[in-house]
């Protein structure tokens, strides 16, 4: 995808003061591509088809309508699902309260019960307290949260 990037560019200059962006497809724009970095932001709209292998496109904030081969946009197709699916994704233990896991025709249930205490003195925290179960026993802390990690890792392999 970064080598996308770099390869864009201009194929032609079709107007350099267009009346009706409509008519280039940039009215209502079928895509966007915004990439910043600390040299700076490049912004671009893309429209309308051009002699069937081009694609009409204007930076955001000038006026100046210009066409990209089509086949360099290629990219602009790909899922933002399918980018992330690339790295490994674990849910912040703070934010689960459940995680099913269903192997060999059975189905294991775990949760995390969390219940608060006041703090006795103003100005202290609250203590939370978390209990951990599996199957409704009770289990280790360590062992669990270990056991956590490693499931959402073979989640991952699996896919």
């Amino acid at each position: 995808m970064l080598t996308a990037l770099s390869s864009i560019d201009i194929a032609e200059f079709v107007d350099d003061a267009p009346t009706d962006l409509a008519a280039y497809g940039l009215a209502r724009p079928w895509g966007e591509l915004l990439v910043r970095d600390k040299a700076g932001t490049l912004h671009l709209l893309f429209g309308a088809d051009r002699a069937g292998d081009r694609v009409c496109f204007q930076v955001v904030g000038e006026r100046a309508v210009y066409a990209i081969d089509a086949y360099k946009l290629d990219f602009m197709g790909t899922k933002a699902f399918d980018l992330v699916d690339r790295f490994l994704f674990i849910p912040n233990i703070d934010d689960v309260d459940r995680l099913e896991v269903t192997a060999g025709g059975s189905t294991h249930v775990f949760t995390l019960t969390r219940a608060t205490t006041k703090a006795a003195e103003e100005g202290a925290e609250d203590e939370v307290v978390v209990t951990y179960t599996g199957d409704g026993k009770e289990l280790n802390e360590d062992w669990f949260k270990k056991f956590y990690q490693s499931s959402s890792a073979s989640r991952r392999r699996a896919r």
